[in-house]
């Protein structure tokens, strides 16, 4: 059980927990399976929630769709992460942006290959923390896309003071569960130039092991959703993600490329790959 000390409870040596949290954390444990949908806006303590379930409910899956600020794969792609008695698997699907605006399908398909991943486990609990994309009605459809993708049992939603997740919070409460919780004091609150060097050191240390390698192409089997206006920009490079049966084997920064090659930096050689998605993301590498 999770111990209340004051005002919040500590469930792991870095997580922090209030008691409402405590209270439906304690709640979910009674269950023997559930779908748990996070849903709250930007820094409101979604991440967190989910590491709180899982270090305290045993085998138990996260899938994170969150391309900007990903917790088990690298930015510009989402991914998931299955804990049990067999130790850590983990997965990924390169998406090529940092925020899921304007490639809604893309998201959707992105979710229902990571969901087959981890479904092959039977977890106890699988917990889906999406994005802080919460403004407009495009967000409020790919979230309830998500939602009916998903199939949730619950949902999470983390308040804020603001208006702008009210129509979400009211709709998904007409087809789901909603249980409400308020917004973490001890969420860390980044700006965006924050986020951006969180972004960068994570992908940096992604590609500080790889190398040089060229990959002959197929445009037939090439997707690509990078970013023409920005081609002669500095500031945003080329990547390509490499797939093999619906999942990311590899992501690749295209070096320069030919009709028929790319030449990339990375860590792994994708040998054999059904399919590439190619993007453009504004980044700055270290020393690569």
């Amino acid at each position: 059980m999770l111990r209340e000390t004051g005002l919040a409870s500590k469930v792991s040596p870095s997580i922090s927990v209030s008691a409402e949290w405590k209270n439906l954390i304690d709640k979910l444990k009674r269950y023997s399976k559930r779908r748990i949908m996070v849903v709250g806006p930007p820094d409101s303590g979604k991440s967190s929630f989910c590491k709180a379930v899982a270090d305290n409910i045993p085998f138990t899956a996260i899938v994170d769709m969150d391309p900007g600020q990903q917790n088990v794969a690298i930015p510009g792609a989402v991914g998931a992460e299955v804990r049990g008695s067999f130790g850590l698997k983990k997965f990924m699907f390169f998406i090529g942006r940092n925020s899921p605006r304007g490639i809604g399908g893309l998201i959707c398909f992105s979710l229902r290959s990571l969901l087959l991943a981890v479904e092959r486990f039977n977890p106890r609990v699988i917990l889906l923390d999406t994005s802080g994309y919460v403004d407009g009605d495009e967000a409020l459809i790919l979230k309830l896309t998500k939602a009916f993708i998903f199939r949730p049992t619950d949902i999470v939603f983390i308040e804020d003071d603001s208006k702008r997740t009210s129509k979400i919070k009211t709709v998904l409460g007409s087809y789901f569960r909603l249980h409400l919780l308020p917004r973490s004091e001890f969420a860390c609150q980044f700006a965006p130039e924050d986020r951006a060097e969180i972004r960068n050191k994570k992908i940096s240390e992604y590609f500080s092991c790889g190398q040089i390698f060229r990959v002959k192409k197929d445009e037939s089997r090439i997707i690509d959703i990078s970013n023409k206006l920005t081609a002669d920009d500095s500031e945003f490079k080329n990547l390509v993600g490499f797939f093999k049966n619906g999942l990311t084997i590899a992501v690749g920064l295209i070096k320069s490329e030919s009709h028929n090659e790319f030449e990339i930096l990375s860590p792994r050689f994708p040998k054999e790959w059904d399919f590439a998605i190619k993007g453009s993301m504004k980044i700055k590498l270290d020393s690569v």
